[in-house]
């Protein structure tokens, strides 16, 4: 009545009844915990990528920022180099006119010294002509108008 064949299946439906009891729970186990870990896994990547694209945000606005300020640091130093420039040419040429006020009033004072000299000479030289000669008073008023005459052209 029971050939080899109903023992086979008996053996073969046990043998799946102990692998479904005891292996197939454990295996599900692993991959239950497998899964946990790929899903734990993709939230921490997930967590990360946000991470690293706040961080991307946060340079690309620090660098916005250092490029910017840069810029500011630029125009600024151009100002300052401008003022600079400003200055330096206003006093070289107040420098320039202190030089050039300084050398005209040596000029005036060198042609006063001078034509006071020559003044000088001609007295001496009308006094040292009286002295030698002596003349009648009308020609001693001549040269002393013609003296005169000559300091005067000279002023």
């Amino acid at each position: 009545m029971f050939n080899e064949k109903f023992w086979l299946a008996i053996a073969f439906f046990s043998f799946l009844g102990l692998l479904i009891k005891f292996v197939f729970p454990k295996i599900t186990k692993a991959l239950d915990s497998q899964s946990k870990k790929i899903a734990e896994d993709i939230l921490e990547a997930k967590k990360l990528r946000e991470g690293a694209q706040k961080l991307l945000e946060e340079a690309q606005v620090f660098h916005k920022h250092s490029l910017e300020y840069s810029q500011k640091i630029i125009n600024d130093a151009i100002e300052e180099a401008k003022k600079i420039e400003i200055n330096s040419k206003k006093s070289l040429e107040d420098q320039i006119k202190k030089i050039s006020d300084i050398a005209l009033e040596r000029l005036k004072a060198e042609e006063e010294s001078a034509i006071r000299q020559v003044k000088t000479n001609i007295i001496n030289e009308a006094i040292e002509q009286f002295s030698a000669i002596q003349f009648k008073e009308i020609e001693q008023n001549k040269i002393i108008e013609k003296s005169l005459e000559q300091i005067s052209k000279i002023q």
